[in-house]
């Protein structure tokens, strides 16, 4: 029986962009020699896949292909209700006909083909329509240059962040050094992307905090200078197409610093804060200066008692300290970061811009260059590892530090191949750098003569990248902005728009904070209930309805507002990962009395940030009001 149809209605509403490529592949699949499907004595379908050498090779057992996909999954751990099971080659799909049979209620399975042509006649005879619809088993395809499969599986991987807390994997077992290639660097993907996103999560409710207050301290300065969309709207696509030169802080940047005086009016000159005293010594004045940590260290370490240079615009999101601007008398440029809080507060403002901040301000500055639409953008000074010496960064740095290189547990892959001493957080700027290139279109060059390979930048030096690109003269990015100016009508609505939207914000949060005190008072409830005994059905119905009432009514509501869910996500993901490691499949007891543990924990600290967050917006509105008022 054909099941092509069914399958595809379905993948069409869960991964349309899949189901387009399938259907448009699924015409040319006449003549695909990669592969030969057939039926055994038993009339059962088997499948022959050519391996490195070009041999058609058994993936499925001849003999028994149902036995096959039993054993395939034999390692695999059922007791969780809530997992993410990752095949690496679709097979025939036994293995995913006796998963499906087995995982909890709450699982999914992402699986991940090299060859979408297969996946298409895999499609034909077996019927995942019913699983497609309700969201237990997804797909990714490519082969390992192809960009879409990585963006497929990270896409997967957000959407289902509560899942990828527990992952298991399932392969086959062949001979084929293209496929287990490929498994390699498909698990390597996924293990350093799911360690990357819980990197950029965070675990610090307070700093997201301590963001929100910042961005209110810096509301009044961002409303009147010139944004990035202002800037847009004014001079159009002035810097598109022209080169921007992102200066890092790195060791490496010793090594070709001066050349970057010969670029100075032929490219945009970005600065990270942390390069500045190099730049300085060396007679660079750059066209602007990056910040993006939200925390007072950073105005201590690069900007307290320091003099800019006028032509130099500071370019940095609102979220870092209020004397990070203040040290500015000139106009900024003013922006946000592309994340939850960030575009509510961009919003809130009349949009004065989003750019995507990585977690560096390296990585902020390429997102600026990006929404400017600079190409080549060119990396100085981006090692992401410790030189030879074991230091940390450029020679003049505020901030660096000395290692020993005996000492050093995390090394990333150099530009020549080499292994090089890094540490847990450059890693993680690594990966994200390497999304990110992945996404784009422009031509990124790695002129950093040094440091770790970003996969997906071409590797040139600095001088012949000068000498390729930099040749025209473009506009003065001080000029621009100092040209452009606010008016105050436009200051009077932006902040009487963000004062009624922060009362919104205010009147979210207090229905959040109402709904957590309720469960809170079911829960002590219940849980003395427990220590008693449960002695009826209604009370244990009680309990059921409780667990659900959290889940439904305050867990999926705080995930449908953003900003909510980006305050308070980590006493989710937390309460998720410790109900996780429950070993039952079903509610007994003992689940139960974890469920109701986890619970209150979570509840509580609701109700204490929404509390505090609360107190922000309201010292937000008034700073706000005061400005307004001056």
């Amino acid at each position: 029986m054909d099941f092509f149809v069914e399958n595809l209605k379905e993948l069409q509403i869960v991964q349309p962009f899949l189901a387009e490529r399938i259907n448009k592949y699924d015409s040319e699949l006449e003549g695909d020699d990669k592969f030969q499907i057939y039926r055994n004595f038993n009339d059962e379908y088997v499948l022959k896949y050519k391996n490195h050498k070009g041999d058609l090779i058994h993936y499925t057992s001849y003999y028994n292909p149902i036995k096959q996909g039993k054993e395939m999954i034999k390692h695999i751990d059922f007791s969780k209700n809530r997992d993410c099971i990752v095949c690496i080659g679709i097979g025939l799909g036994y293995q995913l006909d006796e998963l499906l049979k087995k995982i909890g209620e709450k699982s999914i399975i992402v699986v991940v083909e090299r060859n979408i042509k297969l996946l298409a006649e895999v499609l034909k005879f077996k019927n995942y329509s019913e699983a497609i619809k309700k969201h237990k088993i997804f797909f990714a395809t490519g082969e390992l240059e192809d960009k879409n499969l990585f963006q497929s599986i990270s896409t997967i991987m957000r959407f289902y962040s509560f899942n990828i807390v527990s992952m298991q994997e399932v392969t086959f077992d062949v001979f084929d050094i293209d496929y287990n290639l490929y498994t390699n660097e498909v698990a390597k993907y996924i293990n350093n992307y799911k360690d990357t996103y819980y990197f950029a999560l965070g675990n610090d409710v307070d700093d997201t905090l301590l963001g929100i207050k910042n961005r209110f301290d810096n509301i009044p300065r961002y409303i009147r200078n010139p944004g990035l969309n202002d800037l847009k709207k004014e001079f159009g696509d002035v810097y598109k197409n022209k080169p921007a030169i992102i200066i890092a802080s790195g060791p490496s940047l010793n090594k070709n610093i001066h050349f970057l005086k010969q670029a100075k009016g032929k490219a945009l000159l970005l600065a990270c804060d942390g390069s500045m005293a190099s730049l300085k010594k060396n007679n660079i004045v750059p066209d602007a200066v990056g910040s993006v940590e939200r925390v007072y260290k950073t105005y201590e370490a690069f900007y307290k008692g320091k003099q800019f240079d006028d032509n130099i615009v500071l370019t940095a999101p609102a979220v870092v300290k209020k004397e990070i601007p203040d040290t500015f008398e000139n106009k900024i440029l003013s922006f946000f970061k592309d994340e939850a809080y960030a575009r509510w507060f961009n919003d809130a403002i009349l949009d004065k811009g989003n750019v995507w901040c990585g977690a560096s301000v390296a990585q902020m500055l390429f997102g600026l260059a990006h929404e400017l639409g600079c190409n080549p953008i060119i990396l100085v000074g981006q090692d992401l590892a410790y030189s030879e010496t074991g230091v940390s960064h450029v020679e003049e740095a505020e901030v660096k530090e000395q290692v020993s290189l005996e000492k050093v547990e995390v090394y990333v892959e150099g530009i020549n191949g080499e292994k090089l001493p890094s540490t847990y957080i450059w890693q993680k700027f690594l990966v994200i750098y390497e999304e990110a290139l992945r996404a784009t279109d422009r031509k990124i060059i790695d002129a950093t003569e040094g440091g770790a390979l970003i996969r997906g930048s071409e590797i040139k030096t600095l001088k012949e990248t000068i000498e390729q690109y930099c040749k025209e003269h473009i506009p003065s990015l001080r000029q621009c902005v100092n040209s452009i100016e606010i008016s105050e009508e436009f200051i009077e609505k932006a902040s009487k728009n963000i004062i009624k939207l922060s009362n919104f914000e205010i009147k979210k949060m207090e229905l959040f904070k109402k709904r957590a005190e309720i469960a809170l008072e079911k829960n002590s409830k219940s849980m003395k209930q427990m220590l008693i005994g449960i002695k009826t059905q209604k009370q244990l119905d009680e309990i059921y309805d409780l667990i659900e009432y959290v889940e439904n009514k305050i867990v999926k509501r705080i995930f449908a507002y953003p900003t909510i869910k980006l305050l308070l996500q980590f006493l989710i993901y937390r309460a998720a990962y410790k109900i996780s490691k429950i070993e039952e499949k079903s509610f007994n007891e003992k689940s139960l009395k974890i469920n109701l543990e986890v619970h209150k924990e979570m509840l509580t600290d609701i109700v204490k940030f929404a509390e505090k967050a609360i107190k922000v917006f309201e010292d937000g509105i008034k700073n706000v009001e005061n400005n307004l008022n001056k």
